[in-house]
């Protein structure tokens, strides 16, 4: 049976292969239609909107680039900053960073042409509102210096330059740091100025005169001899000589025998011994001097003539 199968298959195939064409021409297949090549347009050039920018620190510019022709097929373009602490750019846009100068460049990806920004950064300007002093009074003695602090508002202010003066130089002097000098007893005003917007603060100086301390007195006569009714002015001598308080007060231990002024003068009243002591106020430091009174030879009293006088 698959013999008679396997025989019959094969002359179906035999008569298959022995059918004739046709009669009449072959039709003509229809062609596949080619593409068109696609044309490419190359950039010539690219141009910036500015060539030259000022910003101030903080502030944002953005340029335009132009890439030529204007059908161009890759109008792609990257953006450089030759500088990007001073200025940095993103899709044209320039974010200024801090005082300086850079470069921005545009470049095309067909064909690498280039067009460029120069930049400048310009400092921010933060304005002054206030100055401060550390002291507004201060107290000094003669020859002594302190130095004034003062405290520019805002900390970040642009120019926190100042200036410093002094109402009365010749009392109190003031230096370009701030440091007063005290010359003389008195009264001054140091006054602070800011550069920017002449803010001022004042400081109230008081100078008192330096205390030189005595250290002694001496006077010009350590013993004296009178007839009564004589005088004599003793001198007193302070040291140092610059000594700040010389003041003296005089006195006598016996003023029935010899009295003594404010000035030093020592009268004879009568026969006897008495010591005059001189005493400074500042240190009570002293000195003495013993006056003898002899009585005078004179009857009633009286003295100098050589002549006896009768009454």
């Amino acid at each position: 049976m698959k013999r008679f199968l396997s025989l019959l298959a094969l002359a179906v195939m035999l008569f298959a292969c022995e059918v004739p064409e046709p009669d009449g021409p072959k039709p003509t297949p229809t062609p596949t239609p080619t593409p068109p090549t696609p044309t490419t347009v190359a950039v010539s050039s690219v141009s910036l909107s500015k060539t030259s920018i000022t910003l101030t620190e903080g502030d944002k510019e953005t340029l335009t680039a132009t890439v030529l022709p204007n059908n161009a097929t890759d109008k792609t373009v990257e953006w450089s900053s030759s500088n990007t602490s001073v200025a940095s750019v993103s899709n044209g846009t320039v974010t200024a960073i801090k005082a300086g100068t850079t470069t921005i460049t545009v470049k095309t990806k067909d064909g690498g042409k280039t067009a460029t920004c120069a930049v400048t950064v310009n400092a921010k300007v933060i304005p002054v509102s206030d100055v401060t002093l550390n002291k507004t009074d201060l107290t000094l003695t003669e020859g002594d210096s302190e130095t004034l602090t003062a405290t520019v508002k805002p900390d970040d202010a642009t120019d926190k330059t100042v200036s410093w003066s002094s109402s009365d130089a010749t009392i109190a002097s003031v230096d370009d740091n701030g440091k007063v000098t005290a010359l003389k007893a008195g009264t001054a005003t140091i006054t602070v100025k800011t550069k920017d917007g002449g803010k001022t603060a004042t400081c109230a100086v008081t100078v008192n005169a330096k205390v030189i301390p005595v250290s002694d007195v001496t006077l010009n006569k350590t013993e004296l001899t009178l007839t009564e009714g004589e005088s004599e002015t003793l001198t007193a001598t302070v040291k140092p000589d610059n000594a700040t308080d010389k003041t003296l007060s005089w006195s006598s231990s016996d003023a029935t025998v010899a009295s003594v002024d404010d000035n030093g003068k020592v009268t004879a009243l009568k026969a006897g011994t008495a010591t005059i002591t001189v005493k400074t106020k500042d240190g009570e430091k002293t000195a003495t001097c013993k006056v003898t009174v002899v009585p005078s030879s004179l009857p009633g009293g009286h003295e100098g003539t050589g002549q006896e006088v009768w009454k």
